[in-house]
């Protein structure tokens, strides 16, 4: 078994989201992912031979921001003095 390496070029700022992705996997790490990555894009086409790429648009993908809800406290029920309740 040998070993292949394959490199492809990506523009750091068009493909930001992957650029940013690439960085964020160490680098012993980093050919195993992609690998994995390349594996589950396999398997959500069907493994099938044809190659499909979706439509995308020039605008920046945005990453869904989390909405924290306030919580509210419950006030305690005021009781009456004389401890009839």
């Amino acid at each position: 078994m040998a070993n292949k390496i394959y490199q492809f070029s990506y523009d750091d700022q068009l493909d930001k989201d992957i650029h940013e992705w690439l960085k964020s996997i160490p680098r012993s790490r980093k050919a195993e992912t992609v690998r994995h990555a390349i594996r589950f894009y396999i398997a959500c086409n069907g493994g099938s031979n044809g190659i499909h790429m979706p439509s995308t648009c020039s605008a920046d993908i945005i990453q869904p921001t989390k909405v924290f809800e306030k919580e509210t406290k419950k006030k305690k029920p005021k009781l009456p003095i004389d401890g009839n309740f």
